[in-house]
This record gives structure tokens, C-alpha cells and sequence, in this order.
């Protein structure tokens, strides 16, 4: 989304009787787009939608913020860039053990969307700026538009399956009568188009969670 689309959103709003400022919010620079993201999810009491896509703007690797994150049930589609992030991995898999759906699928954009009533989405097309700039959409009917884009691509997205973190049990894998978790990961990531050497990267990355020895890209 461009400024010029703002715009004509702004118009929109403007003839159907509506004040622009009520409906949307211009958030510019990459901290205050995380604080208001954050300030989203925190507050989300139902059910919170994210499209995942980089740039992020929020530090995932932060575990005091993830822990201060909203507890709603939360629902998320991961696009085939959402990876490459380094520690996106570990991150996801947190997240899924804290009750995340997840699933893997199209994601052109980053979207989030608490209780269906406020939408936060990138305000300019260029990806290299997409975390420094940011509109947010209130209660209006210009939310029907985000909001379907999300359920339609969950429809059509996979579940995203990831092994728990190296020592931990999986329940429900008896021996000899399907894959280990970690082979059904890995299946999982080469389905989502990822290179070897990055899933690689990713699966050493956890291992090495356990040891504490920093790994660089």
C-alpha cells in the first residue's frame, strides 16, 4: 500500500460521511510501528490474525516482550519469506507451544488484526521500509477488506508443524508408527520452498539454543 492509496482510503472515508482521523492512523519509524503493533496484540482480548511477512519490526528474539504478549487466541499464516529471519524459527515454535495456529501459506503482505475491530497493515509497497511505516485501520467498513484477505488466505494455507525444542517429549510420537517430529519438520520447511542451507541453518540454530552458543548467520 502506497501513500497515494492511504489517500484515496481517506477519500473514501470522507464521502461516505466519515472524519478520515477517526478512521485511519498514520504511524511512521520503525519503533513506534512495533510499539503500536505491540500495543495491538497486548490488548487483543478474543482473537488476534497476523500475516506474517518481513521485514519485522518487532525484536522477536525479545523474550521479556514475548512474555508480556496478549494470551487471545491467536491465528497466524506464514508466508515463504517469513524464515529467513534467522531466529523466525525458534520464535514460531514458542509460539505454537504457547497455543498458536499456525500455517503456512500466501502471505503478500504484513497484517495484523485484533478482535476484528483494528487492522495494522504496511503504509508504502517497498519492503525494504514496510516495518517504518504503517497504517492502522479502526471500527469501519474498511476493515471487511483486510479481514477477508485473512480468512481467505487461512482457508487456503497448511497447518505448520514444528518439533518441539531439542530435550523436549512429544506426547503424542509413539516409535515405529509415524515420522519423528524432527523429520516432519523438516518436510514441513522444504514444503515451504526454503533452501537446504537456510533449513539447515534454522534446525542448528535450535540445537544450539540448548548449549548457549550463539550462532551467526
Amino acid at each position: 500500500m502506497s501513500m497515494t492509496a492511504a489517500a484515496l482510503l481517506a477519500a473514501e472515508v470522507s464521502d461516505h460521511g466519515g472524519h478520515p482521523e477517526e478512521v485511519l492512523e498514520v504511524v511512521t519509524g520503525r519503533d513506534t510501528v512495533a510499539r503500536r503493533f505491540l500495543q495491538l496484540e497486548r490488548n487483543a482480548t478474543e482473537e488476534f490474525l497476523v500475516l506474517v511477512h518481513p521485514p519485522y519490526a518487532v525484536d522477536i528474539s525479545d523474550e521479556e516482550e514475548n512474555q508480556r504478549r496478549s494470551r487471545s487466541r491467536v491465528r497466524a499464516v506464514y508466508g515463504p519469506l517469513a524464515f529467513d529471519e534467522p531466529k523466525m524459527l525458534e520464535h514460531t515454535r514458542r509460539a505454537i507451544e504457547d497455543g498458536e495456529q499456525a500455517r503456512f501459506g500466501e502471505a503478500p503482505l504484513k497484517l495484523a488484526i485484533a478482535d476484528g475491530r483494528t487492522a495494522i497493515l504496511p503504509l508504502v509497497s517497498e519492503q525494504a521500509k514496510a516495518d517504518e511505516h504503517a497504517l492502522v485501520v479502526h471500527p469501519s467498513a474498511l476493515l471487511d477488506a483486510p479481514l477477508g484477505l485473512f480468512e481467505a488466505l487461512w482457508h487456503s494455507a497448511v497447518p505448520l508443524h514444528l518439533a518441539p525444542l531439542p530435550g523436549g517429549a512429544d506426547p503424542q510420537f509413539e516409535p515405529g508408527t509415524r515420522l519423528p517430529p524432527s523429520d516432519i519438520e523438516v518436510l514441513t520447511l522444504l514444503a515451504t520452498g526454503m533452501k537446504d542451507d537456510a533449513i539447515a541453518r534454522q534446525l542448528l540454530r535450535a540445537l544450539m539454543v540448548l548449549t548457549n552458543i550463539e550462532v551467526t548467520r
